[in-house]
C-alpha cells in the first residue's frame, strides 16, 4: 500500500529497472506468450494486433511504427499470418531492431482449398497450434533474446529448457490418449489445427466442411 502510494514521488529505480528489459513487440498474443516464457523478467512484451482482431484483417497504425521504432526485438509467426509484417519493419527504419519469424525451421504444411489459399496464402500459417512446432517457434525466441542480450544468456536458456520440458511432457501426455482414442476425427469451428493433427494422427473436420452438403448425420458428427 505505501509502496503504491508513493509510487509518483520522484523514485526513479522501478523506470531504470524497465529500461534494461529488452523492449519487445509480437505481432498477436501466442507470440506474446511465447515470448514472455523465455523472457520472464528479463522482457517488457507488447503485442501489435488488439485481443478479438484477426490477424488477416488488421491495418496498421502509426503507433505500430512506433512500438517497433523503439523495439529491440519484434516477434512475428510468419508463414503469411501476418501480410503487412515486412511493410511494418520497413517503415519503422529501425536498425537495431533483431527480427523473429518464429515458425523459421517449421515443416509448413500447404493449403489445398482455393479459398483458404485466397485467405491466408499457400501455407497453412496456425504452426503455434502444434506442441513440437512451438518447440522450434520458441527456440527462435530464444536464440534472438541472446543476441539482443547476451549477458543473460543462461537465464534464457534455462527459460527455454523449462518449457521444452513441460511441452514434452504434454506431447507424451497426448500421445498416450490419442492412441487410445476410438476415433480420431473431430468437428472445429475453423480448420486451424492441421498441424497438432500431424502431430497425433488426428483428422479435422470444419463445421463449413460438416454442413457443406446439409444437415450432418450422426456418423459425421461422431
Amino acid at each position: 500500500m505505501m509502496a503504491a502510494l508513493f509510487a509518483g514521488c520522484g523514485n526513479d529505480a522501478p523506470k531504470e529497472q524497465a529500461a534494461k528489459k529488452i523492449q519487445v513487440v509480437t505481432s498477436f498474443n501466442a507470440m506474446a506468450e511465447f515470448a514472455k516464457a523465455i523472457g520472464g523478467d528479463k522482457v517488457e512484451v507488447s503485442t501489435i494486433i488488439p485481443d478479438g482482431v484477426e490477424p488477416h484483417d488488421f491495418e496498421l497504425k502509426p503507433d505500430n511504427m512506433k512500438q517497433l521504432a523503439t523495439a529491440q526485438v519484434f516477434v512475428y509467426n510468419g508463414f503469411g499470418m501476418e501480410p503487412w509484417a515486412q511493410q511494418a519493419i520497413d517503415a519503422a527504419k529501425n536498425s537495431k531492431l533483431i527480427t523473429v519469424v518464429a515458425t523459421e525451421g517449421v515443416e509448413a504444411i500447404k493449403n489445398t482449398d482455393p479459398e483458404e489459399i485466397k485467405e491466408h496464402g499457400a501455407e497453412d500459417p496456425h504452426a503455434w497450434l502444434s506442441l513440437k512446432n512451438a518447440k522450434i517457434e520458441v527456440k527462435n525466441i530464444k536464440d534472438a533474446f541472446v543476441k539482443a542480450d547476451p549477458a543473460n544468456k543462461d537465464y534464457y536458456e534455462k527459460n527455454y529448457n523449462d518449457y521444452v520440458a513441460k511441452l514434452d511432457e504434454m506431447i507424451k501426455k497426448y500421445e498416450g490418449q490419442f492412441a487410445q482414442a476410438p476415433h480420431k476425427n473431430f468437428v472445429t469451428g475453423h480448420a486451424a489445427f492441421a498441424y497438432l493433427c500431424r502431430d497425433f494422427g488426428l483428422e479435422q473436420n470444419s463445421v463449413e466442411d460438416v454442413f457443406a452438403e446439409g444437415e450432418p448425420n450422426a456418423a459425421q458428427l461422431a
